[in-house]
């Protein structure tokens, strides 16, 4: 049996929420899709990344400038990106980058990460 579809783990919801805290166009839109988003599947490398899913039929089409109109990086620790990935107006991946090489990339604490709207 598969694991996927499934809800948001604490810390996915924690952080697309920390990415979400501050006005961008389409924000509001994404906000309400976060009541039906499921994780549909991961990356295969070991890092943290997921793909995501919406009720596209009972939520509203978020109409942002760019496929990542915001993200997140570390200011202190390991050097991590989190970039929310909207395709077509809906929530699609939450990507999650690091650069150590031998390591795949985890999801830090929000309170680490500093915000940069597109």
């Amino acid at each position: 049996m598969s694991e996927f579809p499934r809800d948001l783990n604490l810390r996915e919801r924690v952080i697309l929420e920390f990415l979400l805290s501050r006005p961008f166009p389409g924000r509001d839109e994404l906000m309400q899709q976060l009541a039906s988003v499921k994780v549909f599947g991961k990356c295969q490398c070991g890092c943290e990344t997921v793909d995501l899913t919406v009720d596209e039929a009972n939520s509203l089409r978020a109409r942002v400038k760019e496929r990542i109109p915001v993200e997140a990086i570390t200011r202190s620790g390991s050097c991590v990106n989190v970039l929310l990935h909207v395709v077509n107006g809906f929530l699609r991946e939450l990507e999650v980058v690091g650069y150590d090489p031998d390591e795949p990339a985890r999801l830090p604490e929000s309170n680490v990460m500093e915000l940069i709207i597109k």
